[in-house]
């Protein structure tokens, strides 16, 4: 089940988020959905013990 989240952001960010939805033809929710699960993933990363950090860092500039 979904839940809602409201969340408020500059213009600045906003606008961005647009042009990534609209470069990659997705909606605007479907946008700001998955930009959320990778800022969740990738902080998840990086509060994992130190031993682990530079392999996960190591992944995320590969990705990104």
């Amino acid at each position: 089940m979904s839940v809602r989240i409201d969340v408020r952001v500059d213009q600045n960010l906003k606008k961005r988020i647009e042009c990534i939805a609209n470069e990659t033809n997705k909606s605007f929710p479907d946008c700001v959905r998955e930009l959320l699960e990778i800022g969740v993933y990738v902080k998840e990363k990086q509060l994992n013990p130190e031993e682990d950090n530079k392999e996960n860092w190591e992944e995320f500039y590969q990705n990104a």
